[in-house]
């Protein structure tokens, strides 16, 4: 054998020498990664696992019908809501506040029209008395969509019940507490209305106190009784007309009353602001912790409490039986309280005790 032939195997068994260390070492990582792959793999579908049976048994939760509620955002309507949803919770439904969820850049008609896309099985409404109002209820109920309306109502549309505090008895519980603190000659009455609900409601109110106010007096006493018209979606123009009661003396009322709780709050903060507490009284709407500490100083004589608690619930109910029975009451009444210092401290107990 020549000396080339034997440098060339000579050099061959010297690749092959130092190409096995390396193929080792590529195996060796080639069988780490794929360990490695394999116990993620495992791990991974583990922890999946896992957290769906934890999903599945602590947050997932299937409901048979899925409500909406759609109104204006307040502590009236986040208490209607969390009674609606536990009623709804206990039997199977899933009861949603839209604008909650999406935020308060949509109208009523906007949220309206998307339940009505989301196929829900039953509208709990704030409802406007407007003709659009009426036509979306209208498309809801050719859907097969149960409309029930909570506190304002849309007259001659296709809702199915109407939930309320009797509009009428709510305006006798106004008017005898401005007869029980009044001097009943030449005494005036200021009623402040909301116009944006635009619906007969607060006008029935009206006519309760007006009524009750008229029944109470002698042939020689009179009372003026007369309504301040805002506009609660515009929240400026609603403090400035407010204001401007306490701004001029001869416009100055004896008795203020509020029918919503943005108008007793703004009427509220004017009393301190002008120091007219005691000279003004105020009878206001609804039982917010605001109200409530009105109440509790003295500020407001008297607030009227609907039943928040009762609206959640019978609303759920009336959507419930129409779907179930094809049948519902056309009205459903709840109760309301007048709150003042006598009772507002037991009162605020149940409140805190969430009862």
């Amino acid at each position: 054998m020549d000396k080339k032939n034997l440098f060339n195997i000579k050099k061959n068994k010297e690749q092959k020498k130092s190409v096995r260390p390396v193929a080792f070492m590529v195996a060796c990582s080639v069988l780490f990664m794929a360990t490695i792959t394999i116990v993620t793999f495992v791990i991974f579908r583990y922890m999946i696992s896992s957290t769906a049976s934890a999903f599945d048994k602590k947050y997932y939760k299937q409901y048979d019908q899925y409500y909406a509620i759609i109104c204006n955002e307040s502590e009236l309507w986040t208490e209607i809501y969390n009674q609606a949803k536990f009623v709804g919770d206990a039997n199977g439904i899933c009861v949603d506040m839209l604008s909650e969820r999406l935020g308060d850049d949509y109208s009523k008609s906007d949220l309206m029209k998307i339940a009505i896309e989301s196929g829900v099985d039953g509208i709990l409404l704030e409802a406007e008395n407007t003709d659009e109002m009426r036509k979306l209820i209208s498309e809801a109920d050719k859907k097969g969509i149960c409309v029930v309306t909570l506190i304002t109502d849309c007259p001659d549309s296709r809702r199915k019940s109407f939930v309320q505090a009797s509009a009428y008895n709510l305006g006798r519980e106004y008017g005898e507490q401005v007869l029980a603190g009044m001097n009943k000659v030449d005494d005036d009455v200021i009623v402040v209305m909301d116009t944006s609900y635009n619906d007969s409601t607060q006008n029935i109110v009206y006519l309760g106190i007006q009524d009750t106010i008229k029944a109470g007096l002698n042939a020689n006493e009179s009372v003026n009784v007369s309504a301040l018209l805002v506009n609660s979606k515009d929240s400026f123009s609603t403090e400035e007309s407010i204001r401007t009661l306490f701004m001029n003396d001869e416009n100055e009322a004896d008795v203020i009353i509020c029918l919503d709780e943005m108008s007793t709050a703004s009427v509220y903060q004017a009393l301190v602001d002008y120091n007219k507490v005691g000279e003004t009284r105020l009878l206001g709407y609804y039982v917010s912790n605001t109200v409530l500490d009105g109440v509790e100083q003295g500020v407001i004589e008297a607030t009227v409490s609907v039943d928040a608690k009762e609206l959640g619930e019978y609303g759920v109910f009336a959507i419930s039986e129409y779907l179930e029975s094809g049948y519902v009451s056309e009205y459903f009444s709840v109760d309301s309280e007048i709150i003042n210092k006598s009772n507002v401290f037991e009162y605020r107990k149940k409140v805190d005790e969430g009862q």
